[in-house]
């Protein structure tokens, strides 16, 4: 019996593992799913699992404390890990349901913040604005490309 991925090739078997398999070489992109025929008039598929989804909730940033917030969620939470890049890694918040760490030692406002998943997905928060300090309390505008168009954040 033979067996053939289409549009990849023949699949070989592994007598020692009892099953056929064949790591094909070349593949410039995952495909949607893969069919696999036998000789024999039988076949399956495969649909892979789509791309993940990963959103920022919210990023904050605190002059006068130095600290970044960022909050963020997965369609995959949470199995996956979420990461601000150049920042480190958030921390799974079960009882609210997404992902939160305030970082610190953050001496300027960054231009922006990535969030990447070990899932693969990921999100950019663009922080283009002024950080403007009145009295004791530091007055934050934001303007971002995710789905919100402008935010003013107030901390203190």
């Amino acid at each position: 019996m033979n067996l053939t991925a289409e549009g990849l090739g023949p699949l070989n078997w592994r007598s020692w593992l009892n099953f056929y398999r064949t790591t094909f070489t070349g593949v410039a992109a995952q495909p949607a799913g893969v069919t696999v025929t036998s000789s024999g008039g039988g076949s399956a598929s495969y649909i892979f699992p789509g791309p993940e989804t990963v959103s920022i909730q919210i990023v904050t940033y605190d002059a006068a404390a130095q600290t970044l917030m960022v909050a963020a969620t997965s369609d995959k939470q949470p199995d996956v890990n979420l990461t601000a890049e150049g920042f480190g890694p958030l921390n799974w918040r079960s009882w609210l349901n997404f992902y939160r760490t305030t970082f610190t030692g953050v001496a300027a406002q960054p231009a922006d913040v990535t969030v990447t998943s070990s899932g693969g997905g990921s999100d950019n928060w663009n922080l283009e604005g002024t950080t403007t300090t009145v009295g004791s309390s530091t007055t934050i505008s934001i303007t971002t490309t995710t789905s919100t168009t402008s935010t003013t954040l107030f901390g203190g």
